[in-house]
């Protein structure tokens, strides 16, 4: 979803940009993700999909 976002893509990020301020989510990207989760306020492990590293609940095991 984030790289689909890109400007030279021609989509927009909902909510812009620059990365959530909100501190109640451990995601910086939670309050703007179609699938977050009650599980977004709590910091995800980093793991390996593909050849990217990511932070994200939706990965995890």
């Amino acid at each position: 979803m984030l790289l689909e976002a890109l400007p030279e893509n021609g989509l927009n990020c909902p909510g812009g940009y620059a990365p959530s301020i909100d501190k109640r989510f451990a995601c910086a990207f939670a309050n703007r993700c179609p699938q977050a989760s009650g599980k977004c306020f709590e910091t995800p492990e980093m793991v390996r999909v593909e050849q990217h590293n990511v932070r994200c609940h939706l990965y995890g095991a």
